[in-house]
């Protein structure tokens, strides 16, 4: 279920959620990334060639076949759907790891054409940034466990951090294709 729902200038509506076992699934999580392939953010090429905007250690997306961040797609797809904040069939079509050290920040930016995104908080030791919707300037707290969903058109950022091992899962929700 997602309880908290906000609503930022842009007059989107942004949606906040704890997965019930993220204590269990991110201990998962964090040892499945010690196999992840880590790259800097100068390898890592997004759909339209530019390289990404997360000025940290990152998995490419769809790169890592991961049960556990299986487990976060399939939750946030549920939670659009079955909390009726979307009434087309959607599918998770790219996901990724990112873990910022102090310093690590990620540029301004937005999914489209994505119908939604997510950050999905794994590790948030003291120190650890917001995620920011730049527009209205909102600020979400990273805390374990949190999901946050939203319009693949928001622009958001994170600022840079002030500690080391801050990691997020993060992605792409689109709409189902029909088959032909």
């Amino acid at each position: 279920m997602l309880p908290s729902k906000y609503k930022c200038r842009e007059n989107l509506s942004v949606w906040t959620s704890y997965h019930p076992y993220h204590e269990s699934l991110n201990k998962k999580i964090i040892l499945e990334s010690l196999e992840y392939n880590w790259f800097g953010c100068d390898r890592i090429r997004m759909g339209g060639g530019g390289l990404t905007n997360v000025k940290a250690l990152q998995t490419p997306p769809s790169s890592i076949c991961s049960p556990s961040v299986k487990i976060i797609n399939e939750w946030v797809l549920d939670l659009l759907v079955n909390d009726s904040h979307s009434t087309m069939p959607l599918t998770c079509h790219s996901s990724w790891v990112a873990k910022y050290n102090r310093g690590d920040y990620t540029l301004s930016h937005l999914h489209t054409p994505a119908a939604y995104g997510y950050v999905y908080f794994v590790k948030s030791p003291k120190g650890s940034s917001p995620l920011v919707f730049t527009t209205s300037g909102k600020k979400i707290k990273p805390e374990e466990g949190k999901v946050v969903i939203f319009p693949g058109n928001m622009n958001h950022h994170v600022p840079k951090n002030r500690c080391d091992d801050r990691i997020v899962v993060a992605g792409n929700i689109v709409p189902k294709h029909p088959k032909l």
